[in-house]
């Protein structure tokens, strides 16, 4: 008889991520921290970088918080994504 070790499943995300505009990107920042820890894929739900989804948006706030992770993120397009 052969045994195979369970492995859990970890899929963990979240959406309107990266608001630098509010706060500085300190939640982004936070909620990358988070990421840190957890193994898994991860998704985004929408709106991953404000307020239009530019390159600049995307390059200031989304990246230095959750860009690191990206070869396991899985997203979505939100209504702030894009102009």
């Amino acid at each position: 008889m052969t045994t195979t070790a369970l492995q859990t499943a970890v899929f963990a995300g979240a959406g309107d991520i990266a608001d630098c505009n509010n706060d500085g990107g300190r939640h982004a920042q936070e909620t990358g921290r988070l990421l840190d820890k957890i193994d898994g894929t991860v998704f985004v739900a929408g709106d991953a970088a404000y307020p239009h989804g530019t390159t600049a948006d995307f390059t200031n706030c989304f990246e230095p918080a959750w860009g690191r992770h990206k070869a396991r993120i899985r997203p979505s397009p939100g209504n702030h994504d894009y102009d």
